[in-house]
């Protein structure tokens, strides 16, 4: 979508926000899913992103803001932002350049920066969804934003299972048979979701697909 200040906004499945532009600021609130930002340059007018308790800060670029269950995180693709963390937490605010993301809780505080390939262009953005040693919890919260029948997992321990594949975000079934044939979980489906659960000693494997 593109916002009334020009930049434009590329929202992924089950997300949703609204913007706020006036001639003195330029305001957005992520309420709930992901978000690829590509702002106007304005230096009179900071571009600002509320979600999940933390605010993004820039004058113009491209960035990426991702909610999931425990955390947020927000990846530069080109130029500078500042990250702050919610009111009443202790850690400092950051300022990411390209290549550069930083991951928090939801209740605000920021961990430490970690560098990335900005040189690819999100992959959510063609369709694709790329994890690397990612909880299986933040995993299956991004794929079920494209599902009709939502998974749920049935444990903590299997929900904290890292994960590694690629998957096309219209082929996420993939995950479950990718489970299943390892053998960390069986998978029950019910009228409302297809429920993980774990098989024995396996569930706190590391696994790749």
């Amino acid at each position: 979508m593109k916002l009334a200040d020009g930049s434009v906004v590329t929202l992924s499945a089950s997300s949703s926000l609204h913007a706020e532009m006036s001639s003195a600021t330029r305001s957005v609130d992520l309420d709930a899913g992901r978000a690829f930002f590509d702002v106007a340059p304005d230096r009179t007018r900071p571009f600002t992103v509320d979600a999940g308790g933390v605010r993004v800060q820039v004058v113009g670029t491209e960035f990426d803001v991702n909610i999931s269950p425990a955390k947020v995180r927000v990846s530069v693709a080109r130029g500078v932002v500042e990250v702050r963390p919610g009111v009443g937490h202790s850690s400092r605010g950051v300022r990411l350049v390209a290549g550069q993301r930083v991951t928090t809780s939801q209740s605000g505080e920021l961990q430490a920066i970690e560098s990335f390939d900005a040189g690819r262009v999100m992959p959510w953005l063609r369709g694709m969804l790329v994890y690397r040693d990612e909880p299986l919890a933040d995993v299956v919260a991004d794929m079920n934003r494209y599902r009709t029948l939502k998974i749920s997992i049935a444990d903590e321990v299997l929900a904290r299972m890292p994960i590694t594949m690629a998957v096309r975000t219209d082929q996420t079934d993939a995950l479950i048979a990718g489970l299943e044939a390892m053998r960390f979980t069986t998978a029950e489906q019910t009228p409302r979701s297809v429920v993980l659960r774990p098989i024995g000693s396996q569930r706190a494997r590391r696994t790749s697909m």
